[in-house]
C-alpha cells in the first residue's frame, strides 16, 4: 500500500497489509458540476458501509457547489434541487466521521479521491491518508471487458445497475461488485496461474486457465455459460486446479454458483486434479 494524495491504494497483488475480511469498508461515490476537481465541485456524495459482508448502513445528500449544477443530463440534478441543501463545509465532518478507521472504496477511486480532497482543503482539512480500494483498478486485474466502466462490470457479474450516475445507485452497485472482485483477487494472487476454469459441452469453450493475472476466465466462462443455456444442452463447469491447489477448489466453485447465471441453469460442477 502507497499513499497517493487523500488514499493509499491497495492491489490485489500485494502479499502484505491490511486483512481485508476483517476490516469494515466504506464506499463512496460523487456526482459533479464537471471533471476538473480543481475547478468543479461536489454535488452529491454517497457512503454505504460495509462490515462482515453486510451492508450496515447508508448515507446521502446533495451539496450546495455554490454555483451551476450542470451536466444536469448525466446526474439529473437541478438547480431547484439544491436550493437549501447543504454545503460541503456543513458535511465535512460527517463524511470524515464515516471515513474513519475504514477503508474507502470506489470505482475510478482516483475521480472520488481528488474532489474529496480538493473538498476537504477548502475547507481547511487535513488528514493522514486513507487506505483505499479501487474496483476499477481491480477490474482490470481479474477482468476481461471490452471497458471497465461500472455498468459493463456488473455486467459481468450479474449486478443489477439502477438509478446510475446518481450516488447512491453507484456506491450500492459498487458495494456489490467488491465482494466479486475480492473473492477473485484473493483465489489468484496465491495460485494465479495454478486454478482455472473450464466448461465443457457441445460448442462449448476449451480450458480457460487463469493467466498470472487471473484475466478473461470470468468473462469468457460466462459467456460459454449463456451460449449453452440458451441451447438446452447439458452441460458442466469443471474446477482444474493442481494438488497444491486443491484446498481452494471450494472458493472457486463458490464464487460460480453465486452468480445468477449458475444459480437459474442448474449445471454440475466436477473437481479434477491435473
Amino acid at each position: 500500500m502507497s499513499p497517493v494524495g487523500l488514499f493509499a491504494y491497495g492491489s490485489a497483488s500485494e502479499r502484505e497489509g491490511v486483512d481485508l475480511g476483517e476490516v469494515p469498508f466504506v464506499v463512496v461515490d460523487v456526482e459533479t458540476t464537471g471533471l476538473s476537481s480543481t475547478s468543479d465541485r461536489i454535488v452529491e456524495i454517497a457512503l454505504v458501509r460495509i462490515e462482515g459482508g453486510r451492508v450496515v448502513d447508508e448515507w446521502a445528500t446533495l451539496v450546495d457547489p455554490g454555483r451551476d449544477p450542470d451536466p444536469t443530463f448525466v446526474h439529473h440534478i437541478t438547480a431547484e434541487m439544491l436550493s437549501g441543501a447543504p454545503t460541503f463545509a456543513d458535511v465535512a465532518g460527517e463524511i470524515l466521521s464515516r471515513l474513519d478507521g475504514a477503508v474507502v472504496v470506489a470505482h475510478n477511486a482516483r475521480f472520488e479521491e481528488g474532489f474529496i480532497a480538493q473538498e476537504f482543503a477548502r475547507v481547511g482539512i487535513s488528514t493522514a491518508p486513507l487506505p483505499a480500494v479501487c474496483t476499477l483498478r481491480l477490474a482490470r486485474q481479474v477482468l476481461a471487458a471490452p471497458n471497465f466502466q461500472l455498468v459493463s462490470c456488473c455486467t459481468v457479474y450479474g449486478i443489477e445497475l439502477h438509478d446510475a450516475h446518481t450516488a447512491l445507485g453507484d456506491t450500492r452497485a459498487t458495494a456489490q461488485l467488491l465482494p466479486r472482485h475480492q473473492r477473485w483477487c484473493e483465489l489468484f494472487a496465491a495460485h494465479g496461474s495454478t486454478v482455472g476454469v473450464s466448461v465443457n459441452g457441445p460448442g462449448a469453450l476449451n480450458r480457460n486457465r487463469l493467466d498470472h493475472a487471473g484475466r478473461s476466465t470470468i468473462q469468457r466462462t460466462l459467456r460459454g455459460i449463456r451460449i449453452l443455456a440458451e441451447t438446452g444442452l447439458e452441460y458442466s463447469v469443471i474446477c482444474v486446479v493442481t494438488p497444491e491447489t486443491i484446498d481452494h477448489a471450494d472458493d472457486l466453485i463458490g464464487f460460480f454458483t453465486d452468480l445468477p447465471e449458475c444459480q437459474s441453469v442448474g449445471f454440475n460442477i466436477e473437481e479434477h486434479t491435473q
